[in-house]
């Protein structure tokens, strides 16, 4: 029997619609009438849970068609962020600012994004550019201290 979806990841997007559909229907035809706050709960829990882990997995395997590894280390770091605040939006805890004012400083002061910079940014454009070591040096000193004073 021939398959009718080709691509195996809009199948799977297709198969994990279903159960939520259903469990929406089912909250919604229920005894209870706090229909707002059930469709509520559903739909976050499965953006929380099933959409977020299905974005994971689709974001993996577009990563794995990017050539350049300093590419694929932006589009990654993209990537796991943006499903991060998704899922920050969309768990139980609804200060979602504060949630995300975290996210943000966490990635500023933990050297994450500094070595981000560096390495898939800055460094790269100063080998196309041909720049000299002590101009590289100089650039990574500046960064280091831009992320020192933001750290503060």
């Amino acid at each position: 029997m021939e398959k009718k979806i080709a691509d195996p990841f809009v199948e799977k997007g297709i198969k994990l619609v279903f159960p939520v559909t259903r469990e929406l229907l089912e909250v919604l035809n229920d005894d209870n009438q706090a229909n707002a706050e059930q469709v509520k709960e559903v739909v976050l829990h499965f953006v929380n849970d099933d959409l977020s882990h299905f974005l994971g997995e689709i974001s993996a395997k577009l990563l794995e068609n990017v050539k350049d590894a300093n590419h694929a280390v932006l589009l990654k770091f993209a990537f796991d962020t943006a499903i991060g605040i998704l899922k920050a939006y969309t768990d139980e805890d609804e200060n979602n600012k504060a949630q995300v004012n975290e996210m943000v400083n966490s990635l500023l002061t933990s050297g994450q994004l500094l070595d981000l910079a560096k390495v898939a940014i800055v460094a790269p454009a100063l080998d196309k550019a041909g720049a000299s070591d002590d101009l590289k040096a100089f650039v990574a000193k500046a960064l280091d201290v831009v992320f020192d004073a933001i750290k503060k």
